[in-house]
């Protein structure tokens, strides 16, 4: 078995060592494009990010709004008389409706009613809450019921 050469070793780390040539153009360039490549990247992911989480804060806020109308028209008394009507949960209503909630400008709501046709109960509504803001908009249904 041979000897580790210790005194050859650092005579070929010394030829690797010794040279003092340094990085040419080309590679210099090379790693810059590598660099830059990979900036480039991350900054399109924290931008994708920031995308989506603007996409599912709308998306919660349209929930919420649609959700408390839908609420609040459930609460709120029984209309008998056609076309049926129901107020928006924004509006004051000294009765029912003391404390407003606040929706920013550019969210609009729509509230449809419709006799549920054919049910064996005839005092049942559908009810259609579509809430937009922009060109995103939710729709949620539910049934109210004259108690």
């Amino acid at each position: 078995m041979k000897g580790l050469n210790i005194a050859r070793l650092l005579g070929k780390l010394n030829i690797v060592l010794g040279d003092e040539r340094g990085f040419g153009v080309v590679e210099s360039l090379v790693a810059v494009a590598i660099l830059g490549i990979g900036v480039t990247g991350a900054v399109i992911a924290l931008a994708t990010g920031a995308m989506t989480a603007d996409s599912v804060d709308q998306e919660s806020n349209l929930q919420s709004v649609a959700i408390s109308q839908l609420a609040y028209t459930k609460s709120y008394p029984y209309d008998t008389t056609v076309p049926y009507s129901y107020p928006n949960v924004n509006v004051l209503d000294a009765t029912y409706n003391p404390h407003p909630i606040t929706i920013p400008g550019d969210y609009s709501i729509a509230v449809g009613v419709s006799p549920v046709l054919g049910a064996l109960i005839t005092d049942i509504q559908m009810i259609t809450v579509t809430v937009s803001r922009g060109d995103k908009s939710l729709t949620v249904q539910d049934f109210k019921v004259n108690r």
